[in-house]
């Protein structure tokens, strides 16, 4: 009777009256205001004496204000001090963004669904034992983060629906060149 191949006709209602909501993410009609900067500072600190001329930073910070956009954070911000040479390097980076929105309305009644924002900390490092062998290490979330989401119930509370701890991940590796 009906096109629709997944139309079962054991189900007492008949799909053309059924009321379905169909919701799609478009452009509002009255516009989104995205307005920010971002400050970038970079510099390889080639001015100082000795092996501290191979140090070096890599940061930026960004603030960004939009009315109802999900997964961006009010304020981001990364650091890296890195020491660079040819036999030997490694950096540390720390990573923080704020807290940000993942769903308004959130699920189960809540009047946001949100996502903690945490600060990670990683490092990298390698050391070139030939110039065919090279090892490395690799340190993810060395902070130990945990990652939560979380609902605003009526709007001001802080109610955690999902927590996961992955704790810090360590890589050792060798590299061949030939």
């Amino acid at each position: 009777m009906y096109a629709d191949p997944q139309y079962d006709p054991s189900y007492n209602a008949d799909p053309a009256l059924v009321p379905y909501t169909f919701t799609i993410p478009v452009n509002s009609d009255e516009g989104n205001s995205v307005q920010g900067f971002e400050l970038t500072y970079n510099q390889p600190f080639t001015f100082l004496p000795g092996w501290m001329s191979n140090l070096g930073i890599a940061s930026n910070y960004t603030h960004v204000s939009a009315d109802d956009s999900t997964g961006l954070s009010p304020n981001s911000y990364n650091v890296t001090l890195y020491y660079d040479q040819d036999k030997f390097g490694g950096r540390v980076s720390l990573n923080k963004r704020d807290d940000y929105l993942l769903s308004a309305p959130g699920g189960n009644g809540h009047v946001e669904e949100r996502k903690y924002g945490p600060t990670h900390v990683d490092l990298a490092a390698f050391y070139n034992l030939t110039d065919h062998i090279s090892l490395s290490l690799e340190g993810i979330n060395i902070s130990d983060e945990v990652e939560r989401i979380y609902g605003t119930g009526y709007g001001d509370q802080d109610l955690t629906r999902e927590y996961s701890h992955t704790g810090a991940q360590w890589f050792f590796g060798v590299r061949y060149k030939y």
